[in-house]
This record gives structure tokens, C-alpha cells and sequence, in this order.
């Protein structure tokens, strides 16, 4: 006798993961979609402008580190509620009658109801929990009534979210009282909601349970999209700091003729540094294009008309003069630095020198700062030490042209105000936006718009110390300077941390010591 046959593999999508699930319903173009983009962070949940687009019910599977967190159920829009609900009410069914499961299973194939059918089927199959979408620029109608009173009958646990838009009346307080003869109602509007509103929504929909299964699997979609905010964070520092350091150590070299006329020679200079900012500008798109998709915003930051500041070129006279330090700013942040440096010095000996090293250490950087003027990169010549020999320092096979590394300081500061402003965009846009983002610093054009420029002289010369040990310090600053580069980094780092974290909405709402560990 044979063995029997295996059965046949399974056709279909594979099966949905279980995780708790939320379907957000509402009338037709009432913002539905852009409420699932905002809390899915799904490129695919596209908002359309056109009323009626969302046609099919369409799941998004929430995952963080490669885990489900959570379903959201983008539905269309409902059809004809009042005549639901009047089809339900003749039924006069008996108590404890699950009347919008009949409902369904009577008007599945019945064009007047084919909203209605889609809609529930994530309520009813899934246990999905209600998010009812209003505009509350809108006036209350009957038909209104009629979906909440539909589901109130569902029996599932629901919360109104009022989704003003801005170019509609506001009828809020009405939507509200009655709203909350339903359901409990929040406000919720989809295009200005920020990480911290999509947190304090899900701690609402926490409170909607009872049982300690449901009431953990939402604290753990809390959970994991916290852990997933500072995760986010820490890598934002890190591509931020790594901007830093390439693009003020980036050197450009080209191997030239020893015999070149002068204006040859001119000529290479120009090209060179046409090429270094090419490069410069390169590694600052990547990074910034890296901060988009760190934060899920991947379409085009800046489209015409160019936003102010970031749409600049990175060399431009508008930037040097808008970002970055003034050189009273960039003096005393020069002295801070070389102050720490000297305090090296200071506990190298014991502390015996009553802090004539601090006092020394400010000095020399302070000075060279103001001297230094703004240089961002010059072109020399140098004979490549590689091809020189032991004896006589005899050049063979030429000579070299070489731009780079930058010692201007506050090109430091612009790369940190640039990202640092486009970070600002992309941590209060919601994802349900699909315009271009604005990035327009407040206050008068004539003063420094950046955030570095509010940094203290101590957390300015962190900055400053960091920079001067990617480039090699110069003379007695250098000697001063005991630390190691890590530790130079990690203070840099720290530094970028905090002002991401000065930045988010968040972390601006939470107490010190809160905000400290976030």
C-alpha cells in the first residue's frame, strides 16, 4: 500500500501574523489613510487627494528589528450607515445577538452595502479595535449618528480620533459631546502629529483594555517604538559625527609637473578645488539623505521653490553668513577648548601650577581663532613624501598639489547646523505628509540662525577640541592637549546627542532627569 500523498501546499498570501490590530474607519475622505500613514511610518500608505480612493481594505503590518508589532487597517469609507443601521434596528434581534456579524453574512454580495461589508470584516474576523476618523471642520450630520451607533453595536473597544483639517470651520466641541456618548474621542490631527502624539495615542488605546494579555501586547507596541526612537537617535549622532570628521579631514591630491607654467599651474588649483567641494558636497547629501531614512522620510526633502539655508550650496556666502559661529563666538569656543586642553596639563602636575595651564591653554586657542580668520582649505604644493629621498630631501617625479584638510572651524559648525536643522524637519513631520519640507530658521535674517549659534562657550569648545585633533593640533595646543581622541569624540557625540534630544518633541516634554536617560 503506498503512503498517502502530502497535502497540497497552502494557496494565498500566507496568513497574517497575530498582533493586536486597529482599523481605521470613518466617512470617505474624512483622513483615514494619512492616519495610517502617520502611525505605520508605511511609504506605501499614500494618502490621494481624490475622495474615495481607498476602495479595498488594505493591511500594514507594523515591525520593529524584524518583529510585528502591530496591524493597521486602512478600509473605504462607509457607504450608506443610515440604511445599515435601519436594516438592523427592523431584524428587532434578541439580546446577545452579534447583529453586524448578520448584517454582513446577509449583504455580502449586495452593491448598496459593499462599504459596509469590507469595513467590518477586519472588526469582525480579526477583533480589530475601532479608530473612528472624523473631521471635525466639518458639521455633524445624520449619517454620522448612524456610524457611531453601528459601532457601538460591534461590542469592540473604539476611540474617535478628530481629524481637523485646516481649511474647514471648527465644530470640535460639538463632535466631541457627542462622540463621547459612543466612544472615547481625542484630538488627532494626521499631518501635524509627532512621535510624542503617536506614543500618547497608543497610551490611550491602553487604557481602552481591561485584561492584562491586552493591556501588555499595546504596552509592548510602546516599547518597542521607544526602543526604536533611541535607536533611531543614536544612529542619527553617528552619521552625523561621521559627516564631521569626513568632510573636515578630506584632502584632494593631484600629482603635478615640475615644469608647469604659472598659469597651468593656476588652472590645476581651480580644478582641485572645484573637486574638493564636489566631494564635500557629496558626503553631506549622503548623510542627510541617510538622516531621511533613519527617520523614514525618504521622498525629496527640498523641491523648488528651495527651502532657505539647507537649499544653499554648502559654500555659499548665505550659509557662511546664516550657520555656524560668529568669530566672537568661535573665539571664546577656541578658548574653551584649549582651557580644557590645559587642564591636562594642570592634573599632570598635580594641579601644582594653580591653573596656569587652564589660563595658558585659553589663551592660545582664543588668539588663534581670531587670527585664523576664514580659511576652509588652500591649495599647496608639496613634494609627496613618498618620493623623497633620505639625503638632500631631493623631490623625484615631481611635485604634488594638495587641498585639505579644512582648518577653518566653523565649517565644523555649519556641517552641525545643517544636519541639525534638517533633523529639526524630520523629527515634528508627520508621515502622512507628502509635500516638500521647509527648513526656515526663526528669527531676523541678519542674526545667526543655526542652533549651534545658542551652545554655551563649554559645549561650543567641545566642538572646537574635536575638530583640532581630527586636523593635528599646531604647537604648544597641541602639546597641551593630553586626552585622547576618543575621549575628544565621545564629547563630541555627547554634545550632538544633546541637541537631538533639545530638538524632539518628545524629549522636550519630558522631565530633566526623564529626558536625560531618553
Amino acid at each position: 500500500m503506498s503512503p498517502p500523498s502530502p497535502p497540497p501546499p497552502p494557496t494565498g498570501p500566507p496568513p497574517l501574523p497575530r498582533v493586536p490590530a486597529f482599523a481605521v474607519l470613518g466617512v470617505v475622505n474624512e483622513g483615514k489613510t494619512s492616519i495610517v500613514a502617520t502611525l505605520s511610518e508605511d511609504p506605501h500608505a499614500c494618502p490621494d487627494p481624490t475622495p474615495g480612493a481607498t476602495v479595498e481594505v488594505e493591511p500594514y503590518t507594523v515591525s520593529i528589528d524584524g518583529e510585528p508589532v502591530m496591524r493597521l487597517y486602512d478600509t473605504p469609507g462607509f457607504q450608506n450607515a443610515i440604511g445599515a443601521l435601519a436594516w438592523v434596528r427592523a431584524q428587532d434581534f434578541p439580546p446577545g445577538t452579534d447583529a453586524l456579524s448578520a448584517f454582513v453574512e446577509a449583504h455580502a454580495d449586495e452593491p448598496d452595502f459593499e462599504n459596509e461589508c469590507r469595513l467590518l470584516r477586519p472588526v469582525l474576523d480579526e477583533k480589530a479595535c475601532i479608530l473612528y476618523v472624523v473631521d471635525g471642520s466639518a458639521p455633524l450630520s445624520p449619517h454620522y449618528l448612524a456610524e457611531m451607533e453601528l459601532l457601538r453595536l460591534s461590542g469592540r473597544r473604539r476611540l474617535a480620533l478628530i481629524n481637523s483639517k485646516e481649511d474647514g470651520g471648527d465644530f470640535t466641541a460639538a463632535w466631541r459631546t457627542e462622540l463621547e456618548k459612543h466612544m472615547p474621542a481625542r484630538l488627532f490631527n494626521a499631518h501635524h502629529a509627532t512621535f510624542a502624539d503617536r506614543l500618547a495615542l497608543f497610551e490611550a488605546l491602553r487604557a481602552l483594555y481591561d485584561t492584562p494579555a491586552e493591556v501588555n501586547a499595546c504596552q509592548r507596541i510602546i516599547d518597542a517604538f521607544t526602543r526604536d526612537w533611541r535607536r533611531r537617535r543614536a544612529e542619527a549622532v553617528s552619521v552625523i559625527t561621521r559627516l564631521v570628521e569626513d568632510a573636515v579631514r578630506h584632502v584632494e591630491t593631484r600629482n603635478i609637473r615640475a615644469e608647469l607654467l604659472p598659469s597651468e599651474l593656476e588652472g590645476l588649483k581651480t580644478e582641485l578645488l572645484a573637486r574638493y567641494h564636489t566631494r564635500i558636497a557629496e558626503l553631506e547629501r549622503a548623510a542627510h539623505l541617510r538622516l531621511r531614512e533613519i527617520y523614514k522620510h525618504a521622498s525629496p526633502v527640498w523641491q523648488t521653490p528651495v527651502p532657505p539655508v539647507l537649499g544653499e550650496s554648502l559654500f555659499s556666502e548665505t550659509t557662511w553668513q546664516a550657520l555656524g559661529l560668529t568669530k566672537h563666538q568661535l573665539a571664546l569656543a577656541s578658548a574653551a577648548a584649549g582651557a580644557a586642553a590645559g587642564l591636562g596639563l594642570d592634573a599632570l602636575l598635580a594641579f601644582h601650577s594653580l591653573g596656569v595651564g587652564a589660563l595658558l591653554g585659553g589663551a592660545v586657542g582664543g588668539v588663534s581663532a581670531y587670527l585664523g580668520g576664514r580659511r576652509l582649505a588652500t591649495v599647496e604644493v608639496r613634494a609627496p613624501g613618498a618620493l623623497q629621498t633620505l639625503f638632500g630631501n631631493q623631490r623625484l617625479g615631481g611635485e604634488q598639489l594638495q587641498i585639505g584638510p579644512s582648518r577653518d572651524l566653523n565649517f565644523a559648525f555649519i556641517l552641525l547646523d545643517r544636519a541639525l536643522l534638517l533633523c529639526a524637519a524630520l523629527l515634528g513631520r508627520a508621515h502622512a505628509r507628502r509635500d516638500e519640507i521647509r527648513v526656515a530658521p526663526d528669527g531676523p535674517a541678519e542674526a545667526r540662525a543655526g542652533v549651534t549659534a545658542g551652545w554655551s562657550r563649554e559645549r561650543a569648545g567641545k566642538v572646537s577640541a574635536y575638530v583640532a585633533a581630527l586636523v593635528g593640533g599646531r604647537g604648544l595646543a597641541r602639546w597641551l592637549d593630553r586626552r585622547s581622541r576618543d575621549d575628544l569624540r565621545q564629547d563630541f557625540a555627547k554634545e550632538i546627542r544633546a541637541a537631538l534630544v533639545a530638538l524632539d518633541p518628545l524629549g522636550n516634554r519630558l522631565p530633566a532627569e526623564e529626558r536625560r536617560a531618553f
